[in-house]
């Protein structure tokens, strides 16, 4: 929780565990996590953010649409 803070200026205020993945190349622990405020990433720890609708045609690892079958969508 404190990596999105320091790297999104997000305040989480809740996190559950949603399940462990494992990508082409690394292993992934998934939160859910609520948070309040306004997003201001730190450039020098991310390179770029997007916020995605998962309607947009997006390429995204196999993995994601894993973590979003488990959350129901």
């Amino acid at each position: 929780m404190r990596e999105l803070r320091e790297e999104t200026g997000l305040h989480p205020t809740s996190a559950r565990s949603i399940g462990s993945f494992d990508g082409s190349a690394n292993h992934h622990e998934a939160f859910l996590i609520e948070a309040t405020g306004h997003v201001h990433v730190d450039h020098h720890e991310v390179g770029d953010h997007v916020w995605w609708d998962r309607h947009s045609n997006l390429p995204v690892h196999e993995h994601v649409h894993a973590i979003l079958r488990m959350l129901g969508h």
